[in-house]
């Protein structure tokens, strides 16, 4: 990615199709993106026909949903691989792709002109800064976006170290800072009111990627909707996938691509968006309806319950109901646990964790959670691995309980 040519950077295309679903410009729009759209389908793992189609599908989706792009908020790339992203999960994972609500790209009003330019500057301030990286830094970032692959399978498939791997990717991440710091900002301990932990570099980088399993996907956009500071971390990775998506080499589109894609828009009807009011984020809420009232606690012991929630196999995902002052087993992990406080508090033997907090755990972490006194404490929780107890009743029942 050594390309130095300022881009194009189609925003005035994509704002005639907004306002008057001009398809002269969208024609313009689906030879450039079109073409790269399937190649990075391609390199994800698509045949050439299933990358054909899911690329028509997403530049239909683009028409569909041109009057959602902000051109302040976001590039075309940016946004168009967000879209791209999204149809490759759907399409060769066959998992659900949970988003935060008003993840959206949808402008409240007019956008600013100063805005859109300084965008459009601060985007192509990264593009030169990418090209500029050390080329082994520049082909784990291709992997990591184009390959789905986590850091953990990026060493197997390249046989270096997981060390190595997650060293080149933070340095990469950390010049890309020094460079734009408004573009790849540093999240900050200390920035919210009163989310205290937050999401790291691995995690919001496996999510823009598309790289996390299905349950940790829940979790990440469970709790972007909560934390601002962490939505807009989310949304500069995905602006690093919009650089990438530009500077990604084309791959010949059928010919008659284009008519089968207008054909695709002309058959969607058209629909009003519904907003539905929930008391819990709406990703989870996808998954277990609009209030806690609904859920179907099971009881683990201690007076501790769970509800285990339906997601692909590669990770488990659960809802946890911890009475206030009670304890959750004092526990090791044989591989990643999320946790994310909805309600109430937690402490264990690292920190406090409060509402919109995420505590993440790995196998050099063990502890014992306890609910706060004075209110009980839900969470939503997502492990890869089995738990390791230390007390012999939680091990005898865990394969029962799934935990």
């Amino acid at each position: 990615m050594k390309k130095t040519k300022p881009l194009k950077n189609w925003v005035k295309q994509l704002q005639q199709v907004q306002k008057s679903q001009d398809s002269k410009a969208f024609a313009e729009i689906f030879d450039y993106f079109a073409p790269r759209v399937k190649s990075f389908l391609i390199r994800s793992g698509a045949s050439n026909s299933m990358a054909e189609d899911c690329a028509q599908e997403v530049m239909a989706t683009v028409w569909l949903k041109a009057h959602l792009f902000d051109p302040s908020r976001a590039s075309v790339s940016t946004w168009i691989f967000t879209i791209a992203r999204n149809k490759n999960i759907d399409a060769l994972r066959k998992q659900r792709r949970p988003e935060p609500e008003d993840l959206t790209w949808g402008p409240e009003s007019e956008p600013e002109a100063a805005d859109i330019l300084t965008l459009q500057q601060e985007t192509e301030q990264l593009r030169l800064a990418m090209s500029a990286l050390p080329d082994a830094q520049q082909a784990l970032l291709q992997k990591a976006y184009f390959g789905d692959l986590s850091h953990r399978e990026i060493a197997i498939e390249t046989g270096l170290p997981l060390g190595t791997i997650k060293s080149r990717l933070r340095l990469a991440l950390d010049k890309l800072r020094q460079i734009t710091p408004r573009v790849i900002p540093r999240i900050l301990v200390n920035d919210m009111n009163d989310i205290k932990h937050h999401l790291n570099d691995e995690l919001l980088l496996g999510y823009s990627a598309g790289a996390l399993p299905e349950a940790f996907n829940l979790i990440v956009a469970t709790h972007l909707e909560m934390c601002d500071k962490c939505r807009a971390a989310a949304q500069a990775f995905d602006s690093v996938g919009g650089v990438l998506l530009d500077e990604t080499a084309k791959v010949s589109m059928s010919k008659d691509a284009l008519p089968k894609t207008l054909a695709l828009i002309s058959k969607v009807p058209k629909r009003k968006d519904s907003e539905q009011k929930t008391e819990i984020p709406n990703p989870l809420a996808a998954y277990v309806g609009s209030s806690l009232d609904n859920i179907k606690w099971r009881p683990i012991g201690m007076g501790v319950r769970q509800a285990v929630l339906k997601t692909s196999k590669s990770a488990t995902a659960r809802l946890l109901y911890i009475p206030a002052g009670s304890v959750v087993p004092d526990h090791g992990h044989r591989g990643t646990e999320l946790t994310l406080v909805l309600k109430g508090a937690f402490s264990d033997e690292t920190a406090k964790f409060t509402v919109g907090d995420i505590e993440m755990a790995d196998q050099s972490i063990e502890h014992t959670p306890t609910a706060e006194i004075g209110e009980d404490c839900i969470c939503l929780t997502a492990t890869d691995a089995p738990l390791r107890f230390n007390s012999w009743f939680p091990r005898l029942v865990q394969r029962f309980l799934r935990i």
